[in-house]
């Protein structure tokens, strides 16, 4: 019913400038942040039309989005199919209420997702919660060309069964296992718990805001959170992460 899906809080999203500008990380901290002043409040945010983000980027949003909301969905104006000017979205109720989100606001929240003490080395780098998709196993398989992976530090990527044999198909799990990733099929992060998986007692980091989330509760491990390049670097230098983007 069109009345359940009417936003009955704007966010105005300032400060990010060009796409040149972010990366990956944006979009699962811009999911946190939105997620936590939302409460039960579909949201529509505002600001990102001329960042393209890909479908991708909508579902980190969207994962981390629901951690901390209770809100049944979203729009993005300019982004997301029906929100294609604030208008068409928005409650016509008065009252309606609108929250500014910047760069403070964003360095608040991911203050907390990076939940370890500085200087803690990271033992573990985990990606796919939500699962890889095909478009980000090859784009990591990009990031590894040429590199070679610290042997104290672990990197293991969940993704879909189908996803994992078209990315094999296309020689990108060879080229990932010999970089030394592995890969874990039809199951989340958010279910493993077990310490011969995990194999290490030092932080974990991740690229997922919904793992940065649940993860310390569920591992009892701290945790970093960045962007997938970052977890790339941190996978081949070793040493620690949650390095503020700037």
């Amino acid at each position: 019913l069109e009345v359940n899906r009417v936003a009955t809080l704007i966010i105005r999203v300032t400060e990010l400038g060009g796409a040149d500008n972010i990366d990956d990380s944006l979009y699962p901290l811009l999911g946190y942040h939105v997620g936590s002043v939302s409460s039960d409040h579909i949201p529509a945010v505002v600001g990102l039309q001329n960042l393209a983000p890909s479908k991708d980027n909508l579902k980190a949003f969207g994962a981390a989005f629901a951690t901390v909301s209770s809100a049944p969905m979203f729009h993005i104006v300019g982004v997301t199919p029906e929100a294609t000017d604030l208008g068409k979205v928005i409650s016509q109720e008065p009252g309606v209420r609108t929250v500014k989100v910047g760069l403070r606001e964003l360095a608040s929240s991911w203050d907390e997702l990076n939940s370890t003490s500085k200087g803690q080395p990271v033992g573990l780098i985990s990606l796919g919660n939500p699962h890889f998709s095909f478009a980000e196993v090859r784009k990591l398989a990009q990031l590894c060309q040429g590199r070679k992976k610290d042997d104290s530090v672990a990197v293991i990527i969940t993704c879909g069964r189908s996803v994992y044999h078209l990315t094999k198909q296309a020689g990108l799990v060879d080229e990932l296992e010999k970089f030394g990733c592995q890969f874990m099929t039809d199951t989340c992060w958010c279910m493993i718990t077990q310490d011969t998986i995990l194999r290490t007692t030092d932080a974990i980091m991740t690229n997922s805001g919904k793992y940065a989330h649940y993860g310390p509760g569920l591992t009892g491990r701290p945790f970093y959170f960045g962007s997938l390049a970052g977890c790339l670097d941190v996978a081949c230098q070793g040493g620690h992460g949650g390095i503020k983007p700037h």
